[in-house]
C-alpha cells in the first residue's frame, strides 16, 4: 500500500497526493451540523474547510477540503513497504512517517498491491498501467514543479515522486465529458492543483 503524505519534518518533508486541496466525501450522522463556512486554519500554511451538502439529511454528502500553498510543506510517496509492512491504514502510515496529512494514492488489489504507477524518491516500485478508463491520471512533482498529467503524457525519467490514480474530472479547468455516473455512496478522495 502506499499513501500520499505532508509532512512538515524540517529535513526532508514527504508529499502528499492532496496538494492544495484533498476533498473527501463522507456520510454525515443524522442532525449533526458541522459545517463551517470559511477556511480554518489547522497549522501553519495549512487550512481546512468543511462543506457537508444537506445538513438535515440521513446521509448527506460531506466534503473535506485541505488546502496548503507547500511553503512549509513537501509532498511525497510513502510506502508501507519502507516501514516492514505490505500494508497498513492511511492513518498508521501518517504516524510512522510523521506526515500531517495523508491521502490514499491508488487503487489496490485483493492482495494489497497498488495498481499503476508509484514513485518514491526518485525509484519506480510499479510502472504505469496503460489499459482501462479509470487509472488516466498521473499525480507528480519534478523538478519543475507539481503537475497532474495525463499517463500517456508521464515522463519517467522526471519524476520525483508520483503516483497513478483516476479518473481526472478537470482538464485546464474544463470538466471532462463521457465519464460514467454512478449514484453510489462511498467515500472518495481527489486532488487539485490551483
Amino acid at each position: 500500500m502506499c499513501v500520499l503524505s505532508v509532512v512538515s519534518n524540517p529535513r526532508w518533508l514527504i508529499w502528499l497526493t492532496a496538494v492544495i486541496i484533498v476533498c473527501l466525501s463522507i456520510p454525515s450522522a443524522h442532525g449533526q451540523d458541522t459545517s463551517f463556512g470559511g477556511w480554518r486554519q489547522a497549522g501553519d500554511d495549512l487550512e481546512l474547510k468543511r462543506v457537508i451538502v444537506d445538513p438535515g439529511a440521513l446521509f448527506s454528502p460531506e466534503f473535506l477540503f485541505v488546502r496548503t500553498s507547500l511553503r512549509r510543506y513537501r509532498l511525497g510517496v510513502v510506502r508501507a513497504q519502507a516501514y516492514g509492512s505490505n500494508k497498513d491504514s492511511v492513518k498508521t502510515l501518517c504516524k510512522k512517517s510523521k506526515a500531517r496529512l495523508g491521502i490514499n494514492a491508488n487503487f489496490f488489489d485483493e492482495h494489497g498491491k497498488a495498481l499503476g504507477l508509484v514513485v518514491s524518491r526518485g525509484n519506480m516500485y510499479q510502472k504505469v498501467h496503460n489499459s482501462g478508463k479509470t487509472l488516466t491520471g498521473i499525480f507528480q512533482l519534478t523538478p519543475v514543479g507539481i503537475s497532474i498529467v495525463h499517463r500517456q503524457d508521464f515522463k519517467p525519467d522526471a519524476a520525483l515522486e508520483a503516483v497513478q490514480a483516476g479518473p481526472r474530472l478537470v482538464i485546464d479547468g474544463e470538466a471532462v465529458h463521457g465519464l460514467k455516473n454512478t449514484l453510489s455512496h462511498s467515500r472518495r478522495a481527489g486532488v487539485c492543483i490551483d
